[in-house]
């Protein structure tokens, strides 16, 4: 099913490692991470809902959990725009300049007058009820962090790669049922992570990594041949936490990850699901990644 338009503790901030002392100099702590994870299945009425977004909150929880990350996960009636909003401010106190905050929302996307939105759960009465890139930016930013990552799983989510400040390795329209074009799209585009950091550094910064599941004209999709049940980009971001360590470090990258969750979409989504399903409404798309002069840690697999 396409994803277009139409567990609820808080944690606490605790201490990511162990205070040791040693010759009466105690180690600095760990800087904390904490991710934010949203999940919508069951929006209002019964003519908007979808089958796996809540499934993709619990998961990414799991294996954001076990990579050292403080969750939070909201799902359904708990994930409105009011409740993200609050969820992310409430954040501030606990957090240091190499801190990291991650919010992942899957569910619902739309666009209007070229502006990218996602639908919380009290989004559907029109676009002043769901996010766009300047309204979760703004919350962003009232965080001393300097790490700060938004994941998305929902249609044309690429709208919240931000061309002014991040320049982007894919076309936003792939698939001709999106008015794109199936022309070749060159593999070593995902592993050249690196040559966009450089074209980065004539471009203006932002402390805001985003990781989407579709470009801004595309649809994204769930099935259930995907991880069991997820959203098919949902389904290989997770399985990039233990196949996506390219540098053997036992540490997955953002960029590290988006290679393994794009060229999984190419290889099972894109190749097979647009072959089998043509003419039904099934399109191909394709992953973004906005680019910074760095690079973060997604997984930590140590």
């Amino acid at each position: 099913m396409k994803r277009s338009s139409v567990h609820t503790a808080w944690f606490a901030a605790a201490s990511l490692a162990a205070s040791l002392v040693a010759a009466n100099c105690a180690l600095p702590e760990a800087p904390r991470r904490f991710a934010l994870v949203y999940g919508v299945t069951d929006y209002p009425g019964t003519t908007n809902d979808l089958t796996y977004p809540a499934i993709d909150a619990t998961e990414m929880t799991g294996v954001l959990g076990s990579s050292g990350w403080m969750t939070q996960a909201k799902t359904n009636s708990a994930a409105t725009k009011a409740a993200i909003q609050a969820d992310i401010g409430a954040l501030s106190a606990g957090l240091s300049p190499d801190s990291s905050v991650l919010v992942y929302f899957s569910g619902h996307g739309t666009s209007s007058a070229d502006t990218a939105y996602f639908i919380p759960y009290d989004g559907l009465s029109g676009t002043a009820s769901c996010i766009s890139l300047s309204e979760i930016k703004a919350w962003f930013d009232t965080l001393p962090c300097r790490n700060k990552i938004l994941i998305l799983d929902t249609c044309y989510s690429g709208g919240f790669v931000d061309a002014g400040s991040a320049i982007d390795t894919a076309p936003q329209a792939y698939g001709p049922l999106d008015g794109g074009t199936t022309a070749e799209f060159p593999s070593s585009a995902y592993a050249n992570f690196s040559r966009l950091l450089e074209l980065n550094a004539a471009a203006v910064d932002s402390d805001l990594f985003v990781l989407s599941a579709a470009g801004s004209r595309e649809l994204s999709y769930e099935s259930s041949g995907f991880g069991g049940g997820n959203g098919v980009f949902t389904s290989f971001l997770i399985g990039a936490a233990s196949n996506a360590d390219a540098d053997k470090d036992k540490l997955v990258t953002l960029s590290e990850a988006y290679s393994y969750a794009s060229l999984g979409v190419t290889s099972y989504w894109n190749a097979q699901t647009w072959n089998q399903y043509n003419g039904v409404g099934y399109a191909d798309f394709l992953p973004h990644l906005s680019g910074q002069r760095r690079d973060v840690v997604l997984f930590d697999r140590r």
